[in-house]
């Protein structure tokens, strides 16, 4: 399911998401919700923040996941911005997904 286009204020519905790395579908094996972290990014691709919602993961390979928004997710501008999931892999350097773009709109 596409992130965008989204409205300003929305948190629904949940957003599932295909992780992929160099557009190649990312292993999730041996990976629980808890190594998973939502990275927040503006229009420049700089990190504003770190999402606070909730990820469910639906597939281990290729990896799918789902992400609830909570309110201090969703910027207060409309614009593009992105996202990508950070996986901690266990003590390794920690892998990126990459970036979904996401366009608010009013």
């Amino acid at each position: 399911m596409p992130i965008s286009p989204w409205t300003l204020g929305q948190l629904s519905p949940i957003w599932t998401i295909v992780l992929a790395r160099d557009s190649k579908p990312m292993d999730l094996t041996g990976v629980t919700v808890n190594q998973l972290s939502l990275l927040l990014y503006n229009g420049n691709h700089a990190q504003t923040g770190t999402g606070a919602g909730t990820f469910t993961i639906i597939d281990t390979n290729p990896g799918v996941i789902t992400y609830q928004l909570v309110t201090a997710d969703v910027p207060v501008v409309t614009g593009t911005y992105y996202v990508r999931v950070k996986i901690n892999f266990n003590n390794v350097a920690p892998d990126m997904s990459d970036y979904v773009t996401w366009t608010i709109q009013a």
